[in-house]
């Protein structure tokens, strides 16, 4: 077993490893509208797995996105479902949450 410090390794290809590092960006900038329920789809599933995600429906939401194949409809319903289950909500609301332990710092405890 090597027991020698870990270094960092340089990319072969600088010009390469910017172009990696871009990519994602430069996908979200050409299909804003992909990117964005993208990333509501990751947070909803992160969601699901907390009792907040699990009190407002978190993975029925997701499932919202599946129900209509055309994307401007699925995109709307995705939206509306999300805006239904999950309400602007202000900090009074969040008071119990937090009072009870439930939202530690910048993380929802899972159940």
């Amino acid at each position: 077993m090597d027991h020698t410090p870990h270094e960092a390794r340089l990319p072969s290809d600088p010009d390469q490893a910017l172009r990696d590092q871009l990519e994602p960006w430069q996908q979200a900038v050409a299909a804003p509208a992909t990117a964005q329920r993208t990333v509501l789809l990751r947070l909803l599933d992160d969601y699901a797995r907390t009792g907040y995600g699990i009190e407002h429906n978190a993975a029925g939401v997701a499932a919202a996105d599946a129900a209509d194949a055309e994307s401007d409809r699925r995109d709307r319903a995705l939206i509306t479902e999300y805006r239904r289950s999950f309400p602007i909500m202000t900090y009074d609301n969040y008071r119990p949450l937090i009072r009870h332990g439930h939202v530690r710092g910048d993380r929802i405890a899972p159940l």
